[in-house]
């Protein structure tokens, strides 16, 4: 008995794909610029295409800035996280060479000259990144740390100028649910620390993107999420931009994650229960002298065990029906059901003698008459 639990516990191992340590996995969350204290940002176009498949996104960035003097050497620090490939920057038209934070911090250089226009971001000593807290993800705070910061070097002129950025974004998955929640994001969250923010115009374009979703940035000034969005803006309209897919689903599948693993697995059980109790009472009507009913009592540990089962198969088979959308986090937690099996069998023990106890006196009673 005990390697035939072993082998189902070792089966659904097979099939179960989540994985209960974090339901999230960190995707791109943008390329944020903090900028340094002598240059302003006028305006900034911020274009996000979506693939066919929703597998990632590219983002194109392009900020009209204004230098208020001559000679800056590191006007941008981006924190920049989880970004796929690609990443391109362009100043006037000029492709620039990025670099990142090693090549310009040394830990035991805490007077490095090149974070001066930077403070807001550090310590006093600048040996570490400052508690600056940016709502990164909703409901919570992510602190920068300086691994994360890439930068280049070059010397603006004072006067306006254009700086653009693309890269490929990869994606957020959040799997805390039944259905997995797949997004992009960007921050606008550093422009709070920005000496100046203009104007901003957002455009959203899923012309070869078919599935529908949703953004957090309301009603587009014109177009539409089926085709090329466009937004304008005069103040910063979100901390961070969301763009959800909203996973197509048939109304029968629907309908499973409406009543869940739980009512699917009661439905199945209480047709056996029906018969158990059938059973029940057809035993007490054959041997109404007998004090102990072994169909009680067998069923009564039988029905507990494969409420469990169904439960779990329940689970899988709503997932199934979800296909690529499902998490399987909720697959996955109904692993441990067995261990309520005690409390289950209680309960049930407990109805189906009082239920025996009940059928034993109508037949004694239908005998009597």
């Amino acid at each position: 008995m005990k390697k035939i639990f072993l082998t189902l516990f070792l089966s659904f191992t097979l099939v179960l794909n989540a994985n209960m340590a974090s339901p999230v996995r960190q995707g791109t969350l943008g390329v944020n610029p903090f900028l340094n204290k002598h240059v302003k940002v006028l305006h900034e176009n911020i274009l996000i295409t979506l693939n066919d498949k929703f597998d990632y996104a590219n983002f194109d960035i392009e900020y009209q800035i204004e230098s208020d003097k001559d000679g800056i050497n590191i006007p941008f620090l981006f924190y920049a996280i989880q970004y796929q490939n690609d990443f391109e920057l362009t100043i006037d038209g000029k492709k620039i060479d990025l670099k990142v934070f090693k090549d310009f911090w040394d830990a035991k250089n805490i007077k490095n000259n090149n974070l001066t226009n930077f403070e807001y971001i550090y310590t006093l000593d600048r040996a570490e990144v400052s508690n600056i807290n940016i709502d990164f993800k909703s409901g919570s705070s992510d602190h920068l740390t300086i691994k994360d910061f890439i930068y280049f070097e070059t010397n603006l002129s004072k006067g306006k100028h254009i700086i653009k950025v693309s890269y490929k974004a990869s994606q957020w998955q959040y799997d805390h649910s039944r259905l997995k929640e797949m997004c992009y994001k960007y921050a606008l969250s550093p422009a709070k620390y920005w000496k100046s923010f203009g104007t901003l115009d957002i455009k959203i374009d899923a012309s070869d993107f078919t599935t529908k979703f949703s953004t957090n940035l309301g009603k587009p000034l014109n177009g539409n999420l089926e085709s090329i969005a466009n937004y304008q803006f005069k103040e910063m309209p979100v901390d961070v931009i969301s763009i959800s897919l909203e996973p197509k689903l048939s109304k029968f599948t629907k309908f499973l994650i409406g009543i869940e693993a739980f009512g699917l697995a009661l439905f199945f059980t209480f047709f056996l229960a029906l018969i158990h109790w059938r059973l029940m009472y057809r035993y007490r009507k054959n041997n109404p002298k007998n004090k102990f009913s072994f169909i009680t009592l067998l069923g009564g540990i039988l029905i507990p065990i494969i409420f469990v089962f169904a439960l779990i198969f329940s689970s899988l088979i709503i997932d199934s029906f979800i296909g690529i959308y499902a998490s399987g986090r909720a697959s996955y937690g109904l692993m441990f059901s067995f261990y309520f099996l005690p409390k289950f069998w209680m309960y049930y023990l407990v109805f189906v003698f009082v239920l025996g106890f009940i059928f034993k006196k109508i037949v004694q009673r239908n005998l009597q008459e």
